[in-house]
């Protein structure tokens, strides 16, 4: 499975070490942070996109994990889910139960 990330924080520092251990099963094609600088600080082997439209269009990916701060777990999951990507997000997948049902009704339109 290709695994593409958005949202290079701590948490995601994890999820791709996880990713890592499972060589040959899940391999990571693709990443994107809003911050160049954390970007550059990553070594992570694998495409950087220059915009979430641009991973969206572009990456390899079967799966976008989004590992982006709480606040933009609802709108970063929308517009992957718009645009007919599989997501995985971290917890919390929203911050309300209003976006919640919105994110519930993007899907079960696709």
């Amino acid at each position: 499975m290709k695994v593409a990330i958005v949202g290079l924080g701590h948490v995601a520092q994890h999820q791709i070490n996880a990713i890592q251990q499972l060589t040959g099963i899940v391999d990571l094609v693709g990443a994107y942070d809003t911050d160049a600088g954390v970007i550059r600080k990553r070594a992570v082997p694998c495409t950087f996109h220059k915009s979430l439209d641009d991973l969206i269009e572009h990456s390899t990916a079967d799966v976008v994990v989004v590992s982006t701060s709480n606040s933009d777990h609802f709108a970063t999951t929308s517009q992957l889910l718009r645009a007919g990507r599989a997501v995985m997000v971290e917890k919390p997948i929203c911050e309300n139960r209003k976006d919640l049902n919105e994110l519930f009704k993007t899907t079960s339109r696709l």
